[in-house]
């Protein structure tokens, strides 16, 4: 059985209640995000409000990862810093590792 199954099981609802724990969330655009049938995210947090995230076949992510495009200008500082926000350009592509 694999984890992705265990936790949507029912002896896992009867122990653990009736919460799904591997709900991946996103902060952003969603047409941003493209995440393969084949990978497992588990429960990721995607931020795409700097650029997009594509996540290939066979990627595993472990628990409370995070994949953030960043969105704010590093050369100002202070107050500009949160003001000037980067909304393209910091896009993240995730790949099977070779081998």
């Amino acid at each position: 059985m694999t984890i992705r199954r265990f936790f949507l099981s029912r002896p896992y609802s009867a122990i653990f209640g009736p919460f799904f724990v591997l709900k991946p969330r996103l902060f952003g655009n969603s047409k941003r995000l493209t995440v393969s049938n084949r990978a497992t995210v588990n429960n990721a947090f995607f931020n795409t409000l700097g650029g997009k995230i594509e996540i290939e076949d066979d990627v595993f992510f472990g628990q409370n990862v995070s994949i953030l495009t960043g969105s704010h200008d590093f050369t100002k500082f202070g107050e500009d810093r949160f003001k000037a926000e980067v909304t393209e350009g910091n896009d993240i592509l995730i790949k099977k590792a070779p081998g």
